[in-house]
C-alpha cells in the first residue's frame, strides 16, 4: 500500500512499491471535478475556458451518484502546465469562476489554498475582508459600484462578454477541424 510522506525542503513524495514518486512532477496527469451551479452550461463552454490553463486528457465524464443520476459534476482528466512563479511550479485553475453569467467551481487533489471572494492564495473566504467587483475583478468596490468597461471573463478582453468573444469562436473552430 502507498505511504505518502512529506520531506523537508523536497515537497510531497509518495512511495509506491518501494519507489519514490514525487507527487507534484509537471507532467503527472490530475482528475479535475467541475461543478457549475446550472446544470445547463455546455460541455464544450466549459473544456474551452478549462483549456486556458491546462490540458485536456480525453473528454470530461459526468460524475453519478450511487442510483445513478447526474450530480451535475463533470471529471476531467488534465495536464497542469508549468508556472516559473507558482510555489510548486504549475499553472493552477481558478477555485471558482464565471462562464457567461453561470457560476462554478473546481476542486481536485493539491488544489492551493485559495480565497474564492479574492481569487488570492494564502486564505479562505470566511478570512476575507476584501469587497471584490465581480465586473472588473477590481478589489475595493462591490459589481454594484463599478465603473470600469465590460470585461470578458473567458479572454479577460474588455468590451465584449462570453458570448461574443473571439476566443471562444476560435478555439471552437480548432476543435472542429
Amino acid at each position: 500500500t502507498p505511504a505518502c510522506q512529506p520531506e523537508a525542503g523536497v515537497g510531497p513524495f509518495c512511495y509506491y512499491n518501494g519507489e519514490r514518486i514525487n507527487i507534484k512532477r509537471k507532467n503527472l496527469v490530475r482528475g479535475v471535478c467541475q461543478a457549475m451551479f446550472n446544470t445547463y452550461v455546455p460541455e464544450w463552454d466549459i473544456v474551452c475556458f478549462l483549456k486556458i490553463f491546462v490540458d485536456i486528457q480525453g473528454i470530461g465524464v459526468k460524475v453519478m451518484d450511487k442510483r445513478g443520476f447526474w450530480t451535475g459534476k463533470r471529471r476531467f482528466k488534465v495536464r497542469f502546465r508549468s508556472n516559473g512563479s507558482a510555489p510548486d511550479g504549475l499553472l493552477h485553475p481558478p477555485a471558482t469562476f464565471e462562464i457567461g453569467p453561470n457560476r462554478g467551481y473546481l476542486y481536485y487533489y493539491g488544489q492551493p489554498l485559495v480565497c474564492r471572494r479574492y481569487r488570492k492564495e494564502g486564505h479562505n473566504i470566511v478570512d476575507c475582508r476584501e469587497r471584490v467587483c465581480r465586473r472588473c475583478e477590481g478589489v475595493g468596490h462591490f459589481t454594484s459600484e463599478c465603473k470600469e468597461e465590460i470585461k470578458c471573463n473567458l479572454c479577460g478582453g474588455e468590451g465584449h462578454v462570453f458570448a461574443d468573444c473571439p476566443l471562444q469562436k476560435r478555439l471552437f473552430t480548432d476543435q472542429h477541424r
